[in-house]
């Protein structure tokens, strides 16, 4: 059974000063508490459940990590000395199971550096959606000072432009922010969107490509066509000679005249408007045409 629990084998620590304290220890599960600050406020009941199966057929593969810190049971209501820093789907994975004691991982970290610990963890699982990802990374910004260069080894995102790039979806209008998230639209879909200068462009065309299901190659064509829209040409006003030509003629025929020249001058149309029979029969006897004419 593959494990349903994405979390990363090694998560960066945030700081010198959160290193593991050399403890592997076997605490009771009653003992501890999730983090109240912990970022992940929704737990799939499935998943845990799923979890739980994974563990009681190959047991605990990652190991809790915790710290001493009084925290509040949610369970009992109780202080516990033990609070999770990492792995709280495992924690609830093992009270499903029953089991009595988990064997976890004791670092000596503060809040702030908890904080960012939990952030790390959440940030780096892969049923994220992309919107999750990027708020993760601000918040990482915003609150602890990272900088994308620092980021981007912490979250796996390999270098500070896959970052920049995260970063910009949550530029684009919030009504699209729903489509990122559900997979309607892709992080490169978001990417070739940000490209347009105006919201209201970005908006109409995303939530076409969304309700349409453009590959982000028929995106791309979109997008670059709204950037660079063909010129249509512009109709050349005639010049003196021909202007003079149609005005003589409309004035013998009775009629408006167009005369119509190829850009090189040698060829061209001659269009005589008519409003209705009688009128063309006017103009067909100025010209000379009779019905009985062989």
């Amino acid at each position: 059974m593959t494990s349903h629990d994405s979390t990363p084998n090694v998560v960066s620590m945030p700081s010198a000063a959160a290193k593991e304290t050399g403890l592997r220890r076997e605490i009771p599960v009653d003992r501890m508490a999730p983090d109240p600050d912990q970022p992940r406020k929704a737990f799939d009941e499935e998943t845990i459940k799923a979890l739980a199966s994974n563990i009681a057929a190959f047991g605990l593969i990652n190991r809790i990590t915790v710290r001493k810190a009084d925290t509040t049971s949610p369970i009992t209501g109780d202080i516990v000395p033990w609070r999770i820093v990492s792995g709280e789907r495992r924690w609830r994975a093992l009270r499903l199971l029953g089991r009595m004691t988990a064997d976890v991982s004791v670092i000596s970290a503060n809040d702030r550096e908890t904080a960012a610990l939990a952030l790390i963890e959440n940030t780096c699982r892969e049923d994220l959606n992309p919107i999750e990802k990027a708020l993760g990374v601000r918040r990482l910004q915003n609150e602890f000072g990272y900088s994308q260069s620092e980021v981007a080894p912490m979250l796996q995102l390999g270098d500070r432009t896959r970052v920049s790039k995260l970063l910009s979806l949550l530029d684009l209008p919030i009504e699209l922010h729903p489509l990122l998230a559900d997979g309607s639209l892709s992080t490169k879909h978001g990417e070739l969107l940000n490209r347009l200068p105006q919201p209201g462009t970005q908006t109409a065309i995303g939530l076409q490509a969304a309700h349409e299901g453009w590959s982000t190659r028929r995106l791309m064509q979109v997008v670059d066509q709204a950037l660079h829209p063909k010129a249509t040409p512009k109709k050349q006003a005639p010049d003196a000679n021909v202007r003079r030509l149609q005005e003589r003629l409309g004035e013998i025929l009775g009629t408006t005249v167009t005369v119509r020249t190829a850009a090189n001058g040698r060829r061209g149309d001659v269009v005589i408007k008519f409003q209705n029979l009688e009128v063309l029969s006017g103009i067909l006897e100025k010209l000379g045409y009779a019905e009985d004419m062989p």
